[in-house]
């Protein structure tokens, strides 16, 4: 690729990381994330004996879509806490180790012995929580509570494969009708992480490893989706089947007839159904099961 070319590229990316940071949804939205770590963490902890949803979303989640999440748990009588990645975490992994060691170390300090946690994380939300992972095996004396009150987590439509997937993710949850520009986007990726290797693949490949090989071993959902772009099916399967060896209790499933991280609006009965019934398991709560969608 010649230097005008790749110069282009890099510029294509760099618009598209400040046309996201500087939207009035990013904004609205982040400020919301900020407000949950840095002030209001303390007072969603008043309410004791709550179980605690830490519900990390897709990229570029509305705040629609994300509280359709948050009502499914509050409706089960567990408090939510949501953390929506930022482009950044992504981009520039080291950026991405530091928020989300800032975002669990807010949690650890504000979690009380009793407290049982699940984290659901989906898309992007799985490399945070990769992210996550990679702090509490780097510091574990620093993250005792939370491992220890953790009784469950949902990987929902992970982004499993090359950097090829991970290029796609990113483009396809920025440019979700336009071919063009998501094609553009996708190849600069590919660009941008070739400049960058030494600063971003060897984090990528960490995040990946920590989620293969050292997942907290809590009781376990994964979904994926049949025919996912963001996804290879070989390495799905490997990593379920990793946690299996490692004697997780985890089971899985692929939707059909369903896009990358849709399945609560594609198959919303039978997506609470089991949600419903990992619930009532591993926190040890009998919701009601909601009699309306």
């Amino acid at each position: 690729m010649n230097s005008l070319a790749t110069s282009k590229s890099v510029r294509i990316l760099s618009m598209t990381t400040e046309k996201l940071t500087k939207s009035k949804l990013w904004n609205s939205y982040g400020e919301y994330t900020n407000k949950i770590n840095k002030r209001n963490i303390s007072n969603n902890y008043c309410q004791k004996h709550k179980p605690l949803v830490i519900f990390l979303p897709f990229l570029g989640a509305s705040k629609s879509a994300i509280s359709k999440y948050v009502d499914l748990y509050q409706n089960y009588g567990c408090r939510v806490i949501v953390h929506r990645p930022k482009i950044t975490d992504f981009l520039w992994p080291v950026t991405g180790l530091k928020n989300s060691y800032e975002f669990l170390a807010n949690i650890e300090k504000n979690l009380q012995q009793e407290e049982k946690v699940l984290v659901h994380s989906m898309s992007i939300g799985c490399y945070f929580y990769g992210l996550i992972l990679m702090n509490i095996n780097a510091h574990p004396q620093h993250f005792q509570t939370f491992v220890g009150n953790m009784r469950g987590q949902i990987i929902e439509s992970p982004v499993v494969g090359s950097l090829k997937e991970m290029a796609i993710g990113l483009a396809s949850s920025i440019y979700k009708e336009q071919i063009v520009r998501r094609n553009m986007l996708q190849m600069s990726c590919m660009l941008y992480f070739a400049l960058t290797k030494p600063f971003t693949v060897k984090y990528y490949n960490e995040a990946i490893h920590s989620f293969h090989t050292k997942p907290l071993k809590v009781a376990s959902i994964m979904y994926t989706t049949e025919n996912d772009p963001m996804a290879i099916p070989a390495e799905f399967d490997k990593l379920v089947e990793n946690w299996k060896r490692a004697r997780i209790d985890v089971s899985d499933k692929v939707w059909t007839d369903s896009e990358h991280g849709s399945s609560f609006y594609t198959h919303p009965r039978e997506y609470q159904e089991h949600i419903h019934k990992f619930l009532n398991r591993v926190l040890e709560i009998n919701p009601k099961f909601p009699s309306k969608l």
